[in-house]
């Protein structure tokens, strides 16, 4: 996630976050769907991410599921359409891990619109 967009994230997103050492914020799996849906409100897709399962003893844990939405940006899909399924992806994705693991920690893969599609137009 690109620094500019989690410095404008509500105090309580940034410091419900745990930061890995390259500085990429990750969220406890309760907190990564609100922020999630806050990018969302911004017109920011979560085009997919990572999930890991905190070890015990530690800050850290090993990787548990990744997901990509698929398919990307889908030409003529109005961008607020593509944010709302990106928003879904993030839903589906804790899903899956479901709740039988120990703590989790989810990074979130954040795109603007020009950057899925640099030729798509301003007002999509």
């Amino acid at each position: 996630m690109d620094n500019s967009v989690f410095a404008r994230m509500p105090m309580r997103l940034r410091m419900a976050a745990w930061s890995a050492g390259n500085g990429e914020p990750a969220w406890p799996a309760d907190w990564a769907e609100a922020a999630a849906r806050w990018c969302a409100a911004q017109r920011l897709a979560v085009v997919g991410g990572e999930i890991y399962e905190v070890l015990p003893g530690t800050q850290w844990g090993s990787f548990r599921q990744d997901w990509l939405v698929t398919p990307l940006w889908l030409p003529g899909e109005p961008w607020r359409e593509f944010v709302r399924r990106c928003l879904g992806a993030v839903s589906d994705a804790l899903a899956a891990v479901g709740s039988e693991h120990g703590e989790l920690k989810v990074f979130l893969a954040i795109s603007a619109s020009t950057d899925v599609l640099p030729t798509m137009s301003a007002t999509d």
